[in-house]
């Protein structure tokens, strides 16, 4: 295996365990495990923890621009029920990913990495809100929308339903919601 794909791996292996395990359970040890690897083996590619956590914010704000830049030729409403839908489909396909925008280890502990995860969310935010924007302008959505509560809502669809999702331990298909969920955001837009 070269380096960039031992590296990604081990990456995927850390957001694996804190998906299964939780932040506090998210130790060389337990990654190297996951990866099929030794402790040792990951210390070639990242110098300490907070090393590892910074590439894991950086591939999630990485997957965050992908799917926000993707259907840029489609209707504002098109584009945005399919960012629902991917990043829905993102955070199912990693379960940790809910589990360290969420850990005190990012909010509290290394304000680099809350600050790295804070740009990465502002960044989206303003993508979002941007759409929403486009929407109005082109009397898509309402004229009378406010763009930036609307983005905050979007984003509180994903987020609240990340959290049920990971609180009931994964039990049902959170990218099955997308549609449902789009339909009633759609109610209050037009």
């Amino acid at each position: 295996m070269n380096k960039v794909s031992r590296k990604e791996s081990i990456i995927n292996a850390a957001i694996a365990v804190l998906g299964e395990k939780g932040a506090p359970h998210l130790t060389m040890l337990e990654i190297a495990d996951k990866a099929g690897i030794t402790d040792a083996a990951i210390y070639r590619h990242f110098k300490n923890k907070t090393d590892l956590l910074t590439s894991i914010v950086k591939k999630i704000s990485s997957s965050l621009t992908t799917i926000t830049s993707a259907d840029s030729g489609e209707t504002p409403e098109k584009r945005l029920k399919n960012i629902l839908n991917k990043q829905l489909e993102l955070i199912e396909r990693n379960p940790g990913i809910p589990r360290i925008l969420f850990s005190d280890y990012l909010h509290i502990h290394d304000a680099s990495l809350k600050k790295m995860m804070l740009d990465t969310v502002q960044s989206y935010m303003n993508k979002i809100e941007a759409i929403f924007q486009e929407a109005v302008v082109k009397e898509i959505f309402r004229q009378d929308l406010n763009s930036k509560a609307a983005s905050y809502v979007f984003l509180g669809l994903i987020q609240s339903n990340a959290i049920i999702w990971s609180l009931s331990d994964f039990s049902f298909s959170l990218s099955d919601k997308s549609e449902d969920l789009w339909e009633a955001a759609l109610k209050g837009l037009k």
